[in-house]
């Protein structure tokens, strides 16, 4: 019988496994069971390690002969460990979520914070946003009680928040609809989802749209995953350790795409960076040029921007269906919309910034629309406010590229 590995409804799309093993658990498995008759059958055996997800956060709470503190004031279980006889129950979604509040610098003193759920996941995010002097925490539910929780069509109870943040399965898939009308939010500064198989679901899109930062759950995964090993392993897990299994993990099932205007180094970086995370590194503009049997200055000549913005969208159509990719995409591919929506379902999105001061003047001629330091100024005031809003994570190029790489690699 499977003594170790992941139970809940359905499972079969979780990351949980890849981690595990990556943390040299190599028993570790994904059980989807219909009822908690199957479960608790599982949980007869003598010694076990379990992690739960919906809907047996509750079964595994009732199931502990010992709480942790987190455990008993959260009233929620996510780890089971059997040994000697007794049963341990642990919450370390609550490690996942400090880490990944931790990891993006989220400061929540005096913001008002809607939830989105009311659930054990909305408990655990509740606990430890009660120690950050949030200014109001407001719950919203598809089951209201319209005293601790409220309608998602409440527009009054939402529209005013800074931070919100998805504890429910919607955003799960691709085809999930928002639960809010996000052009409502006037005051929108960082949109949270714990879900993790989308890097950008439909919710994270509007709030990029509204220009705030979109953070999906994947850090918190790979932190609750790591805690819950810890304990079970009896040992501690270092710093590259923890970082090795992200950038894996990450890569396993989502790309790192590259933007930012033309010369600030995204060839360069990408290739590096790939090199060093074990990457397959792809530049758009080159695939384009080798699809056409064409330089881009000969395309843009010889049929105008216009067809190569089509072959441009082909091509990303074509890399952004695949993972496991570090894509250095054209400086104008966020123009058109049509384009950001085939990269951010899977990609973490890096802006690559660079100082003209530090732009060498003969580049301009292999640029079909950059001729001069005008042209450039030109399009970079027309692309900015673009790269800054698809922007998961900045970064300057301005020294060495070692120093961006490195850089790089730290934000991850």
């Amino acid at each position: 019988m499977i003594k170790t590995g992941l139970i809940g409804k359905d499972v079969s799309n979780s990351f949980s496994k890849v981690i595990h093993k990556l943390l040299n658990n190599q028993k570790y498995e994904l059980l989807s069971l219909d009822n908690e008759n199957d479960v608790n059958n599982l949980l007869e055996q003598d010694d076990f390690f379990f992690n739960f997800t919906i809907p047996y956060k509750d079964l595994a709470y009732a199931k502990a002969d010992i709480l942790s503190k987190a455990a008993k004031e959260t009233q929620v279980v996510n780890t089971l460990i059997k040994r000697d006889g007794k049963t341990y129950g642990y919450n370390t979604d609550i490690d996942g979520f400090k880490a990944l509040i931790s990891k993006y610098k989220i400061n929540f003193k005096g913001k008002k914070i809607v939830i989105f759920g009311t659930g054990a996941t909305s408990r655990t995010v509740s606990y430890v946003l009660s120690k950050k002097d949030c200014k109001s925490i407001i719950f919203l539910s598809r089951n209201p009680n319209n005293k601790t929780s409220f309608s998602y069509k409440n527009v009054n109870k939402y529209k005013g928040a800074n931070i919100i943040i998805n504890t429910t399965p919607i955003g799960k898939n691709i085809k999930d609809k928002s639960l809010i009308d996000f052009s409502k939010l006037s005051s929108l500064e960082t949109y949270i989802d714990v879900n993790y198989n989308l890097m950008h679901n439909s919710m994270a899109l509007k709030a990029l749209k509204k220009g705030a930062k979109a953070i999906n759950g994947l850090t918190m995964l790979v932190e609750q995953a790591i805690k819950s090993e810890e304990l079970y392993q009896n040992i501690e897990f270092d710093k590259d350790t923890r970082d090795s299994v992200y950038l894996k993990t990450l890569l396993k099932f989502n790309n790192i795409a590259l933007i930012g205007h033309p010369f600030a180094g995204k060839t360069t970086i990408g290739k590096q960076l790939a090199k060093q995370i074990g990457g397959k590194f792809l530049d758009t503009d080159t695939l384009v040029e080798a699809k056409e049997n064409l330089t881009i200055n000969s395309i843009f000549a010889n049929f105008g921007e216009e067809y190569f913005r089509e072959k441009e969208s082909t091509v990303i159509g074509q890399v952004f269906s695949k993972v496991g990719q570090v894509v250095s995409l054209g400086g104008g591919s966020v123009t058109k919309k049509e384009n950001m929506n085939l990269v951010l379902p899977n990609s973490i999105v890096i802006t690559i910034d660079r100082d003209i001061t530090k732009i060498k003047f003969d580049s301009f001629k292999n640029r079909p629309l950059v001729r001069n330091q005008n042209d450039f100024l030109a399009i970079l005031f027309k692309r900015r406010k673009l790269y800054k809003q698809y922007a998961d994570i900045e970064i300057n190029n301005n020294k060495k590229i070692d120093d961006a790489v490195n850089a790089l690699r730290g934000a991850l």
